[in-house]
């Protein structure tokens, strides 16, 4: 019955066996917040067995002048600390009302709100279950984003045999839902919402859903890691389904089963994706639209920031349904929606190999398609801009490609491209 975050500002070196059962509170003031910690200011802090249950609301819209962002967690809301976090369960059901809206970036996650600044004060995390839910009925304001994560979701040095959800049911525990009252980008990841340079992580899994409803910003969801600027996944998966109602057509949507896209890194730095599958389906639903689609089973859109990307024995075996309007370039592709961009440099290195797509890929969509617009489909890459490299192994497409189309209004200058392998390559 908790009404408070047990701890405010801590400087505690470890708390073990604290157990927070049915709490009830609502934030109202605190800019970061958990229900066990709000802050750890101890670099050397550590947590083991200890859980939270119950539910909390987030209604803060007057943040102190002097605090950058937003960062709530079920159990912890910041964690700048290079210590591990072990054996912690939390079934929390966090909502955001609508009357809140955050001073700048709003991060929320089943676990810790944000994890730590830098590589050195990042904690890592073994042995941590999450249900509850996460509904944000909130906003941030303009050019002010929302992110959203399972564990975490930034600056995780380390995350090992981590579960999102429930493999027995439907994927409401652990699921997030995001309404349509947030108008500025959504980031969001399953596990955390960005790998870094320094993350590994390993034996880790979500299986619960993600629903974005927001009317305006850019969209991102990845199934584990929304941005990829370097580190790696080991012999992790996705369950969960990935839907996408949106109905902003400026805006464009990513949506990728593993990940969403590896913006913003920097040169020479290495992603690395192995034995990493994804199972659950991702749905644009009649009724959403967008600017241009970006879907993939494994990665939505592959940028090109001089750094590489490695997919070894990784396989998709959800499906694919966009039955939104298509208004600008789009692409979809069974393991890939875009590899490349032609308004970048060429990346070091882009690999798949030893690589399936067994789920369907189907189109039913109204094609609204502006001037010199195009849609590109293909059972394993919608479009490839830039040579896959080192492909030693494989790369398959056992899925079926299927499209339909109401094309009265379409402009005459469209291009469609659809491949059961590629739908266009430009190398």
């Amino acid at each position: 019955g908790l009404s408070a975050p047990l701890f405010g500002t801590s400087n505690v070196a470890e708390i073990k066996g604290v157990h927070l059962v049915d709490i009830n509170m609502t934030i109202t003031k605190q800019p970061d917040a958990g229900a066990l910690i709000c802050d750890i200011t101890n670099a050397n802090a550590k947590i083991s067995h200890c859980s939270v249950t119950g539910n909390m609301t987030i209604n803060v819209n007057k943040i102190a002048v002097n605090h950058s962002n937003n960062y709530y967690g079920a159990m912890v809301g910041f964690a700048a600390t290079s210590e591990e976090f072990h054996d912690l369960y939390t079934n929390v059901d966090i909502t955001t009302a609508e009357t809140c809206i955050s001073k700048n970036h709003m991060y929320i996650s089943h676990l810790v709100g944000r994890g730590g600044t830098t590589p050195e004060l990042a904690p890592s995390l073994r042995n941590v279950v999450c249900h509850g839910t996460i509904t944000h009925n909130g906003s941030t304001p303009s050019g002010k984003y929302l992110y959203t994560g399972g564990i975490a979701t930034t600056y995780i040095s380390k995350a090992i045999n981590c579960v999102i959800g429930k493999s027995d049911d439907d994927g409401t525990a652990g699921s997030i839902f995001v309404g349509s009252r947030q108008t500025a980008a959504v980031y969001h990841g399953g596990m955390i919402t960005f790998l870094n340079t320094m993350s590994d992580l390993e034996n880790c899994h979500n299986y619960s859903n993600v629903t974005i409803s927001s009317t305006s910003g850019h969209i991102h969801a990845g199934g584990l890691v929304h941005s990829t600027r370097g580190g790696k996944l080991t012999d992790c998966n996705h369950y969960g389904k990935i839907t996408i109602t949106s109905n902003d057509s400026t805006r464009e949507h990513y949506a990728g089963g593993i990940v969403s896209s590896d913006s913003g890194g920097s040169e020479n730095q290495v992603n690395t994706f192995t034995r990493c599958n994804n199972y659950g389906d991702i749905e644009i639903p009649t009724g959403s639209a967008s600017n241009a689609y970006n879907v993939g089973g494994l990665m939505a859109r592959r940028e090109i920031k001089g750094n590489s990307a490695i997919f070894d024995s990784c396989n998709n075996y959800g499906d694919i349904i966009i039955k939104g309007k298509i208004i600008n370039n789009s692409h979809i592709g069974g393991l890939v929606g875009l590899a490349g961009s032609g308004t970048a440099a060429k990346p070091l290195l882009f690999s798949l190999k030893n690589c399936t797509n067994y789920g369907d890929v189907t189109i039913e969509s109204q094609l609204a398609l502006v001037k010199s617009g195009s849609l590109r489909v293909g059972g394993a890459f919608g479009t490839v801009v830039f040579p896959i490299e080192d492909t030693e192994g494989y790369i398959r497409n056992e899925g079926k490609v299927t499209c339909s189309f109401d094309n009265s209004s379409a402009a005459e200058s469209m291009v469609l491209g659809i491949g059961g392998l590629v739908g266009f390559s430009s190398d």
